[in-house]
């Protein structure tokens, strides 16, 4: 992660999206934000997201026996 981010961090900024890549990340973006396991992980994730493509909210499984991985 560390090489992508000092790659990306290189590449000069992209002009507007294509109506195109507009599409695919508005489909991709909020599947990729469901993936998140950790709520800081989904607060990474909106705070470096384009806000057209912001998940609205999130539903957020909880379990009544919190303990159960120790």
């Amino acid at each position: 992660m560390r090489q992508a981010a000092i790659a990306l961090s290189a590449t000069p900024p992209l002009g507007p999206l294509s109506d195109e890549a507009a599409i695919v990340l508005g489909d991709l973006l909020p599947r990729i934000f469901a993936l998140y396991t950790m709520a800081q992980e989904r607060e990474v994730h909106t705070a470096n997201v384009p806000a057209a493509f912001a998940v609205a909210s999130a539903a957020v499984e909880e379990e009544d026996d919190d303990d159960g991985l120790f």
